[in-house]
């Protein structure tokens, strides 16, 4: 038996198109809600009015790469606990 990933809200972070894509996709057929980003800077924008109950993102990428944005985020006490 499958379990389902509704009602979750996942943000996905990758500068890779079709490696995004895939994972929305993915994540989309077990009914999660998928919120996306190309850079770390876009993760971050999604972040101001969005609150994922997780995020998933790619380690290097161009703008802000995935260590700099898990810094920002860890270091505001509004996104800190999103693992």
């Amino acid at each position: 038996m499958t379990e389902k990933l509704a009602p979750l809200k996942i943000l996905v972070v990758d500068d890779d198109p079709k490696g995004l894509h895939i994972m929305q996709m993915l994540l989309q057929h077990y009914g999660a809600e998928v919120l996306t980003g190309t850079d770390g800077q876009e993760g971050l924008e999604v972040l101001e009015t969005e609150y994922p109950d997780l995020i998933i993102s790619d380690l290097s990428m161009p703008v802000m790469d995935g260590w700099g944005m898990i810094d920002v985020i860890k270091n505001n006490r509004r996104t800190a606990t999103i693992p």
